[in-house]
């Protein structure tokens, strides 16, 4: 029991770290979200950056709401499936082919987020003039050189602490036999960057 409560309460703050802190400077956010709470301009401030029209505001409204409605469904969804394969691979011999469905099942989920979040974009994009989308395209390339690769350092850092709690719940998500817990990634800059100075 206490193993499970622990296990809800790092699911609990994966959850809002990862869907809070995802956007990064310069985005309107995951999904379309606002941005504010992770580092981004917020789509207010970006909106009176790029002297959005009346009409563009309230047509980029439009799609985030959607969109939003849209993620919130699929990621209840791909929650459920998650917490199906595991109940089934907790099993002492479970049926292979449940398991390749729900895994397929996860994986498909998954996929359609990403796509939600790339046509997403694109179709923010869409509504901005050629002069409004180069703005973002500076912005955006302000925001890299201001930032640096603290982005690829944070996404390393998630990477490792949701392994880490994959592990200590009883299985590694790649299937890999349960070993000693490596140690978390640096987090200074990345020597390794070519980039880096």
């Amino acid at each position: 029991m206490k193993q499970m409560l622990r296990w809800l309460g790092m699911a609990a703050l994966a959850a809002m770290t990862a869907s809070t802190a995802y956007a990064g400077p310069g985005k309107w956010g995951r999904n379309g979200g606002d941005g504010g709470g992770g580092g981004g301009l917020g789509f207010t401030r970006l909106a009176e950056m790029l002297n959005l029209t009346p009409q563009q505001r309230d047509a980029i409204n439009k799609l985030r709401y959607d969109n939003q409605r849209a993620v919130i469904r699929l990621r209840a969804e791909l929650q459920l499936a998650r917490l199906d394969l595991r109940q089934l691979t907790e099993q002492h011999r479970p049926d292979l082919k449940q398991v390749e469905a729900m895994i397929d099942k996860v994986g498909r989920l998954e996929i359609q987020l990403k796509k939600s979040r790339i046509l997403m974009m694109l179709k923010m994009k869409a509504v901005l003039t050629p002069e409004q989308a180069a703005k973002v395209a500076e912005l955006r390339k302000q925001r890299r050189a201001r930032w640096g690769n603290r982005g690829q350092m944070w996404r390393r850092r998630m990477m490792w602490r949701q392994r880490m709690m994959q592990q200590r719940m009883g299985g590694d998500p790649d299937g890999a036999p349960r070993g000693p817990v490596p140690p978390p990634p640096p987090s200074g800059p990345d020597k390794s960057d070519p980039d880096h100075k």
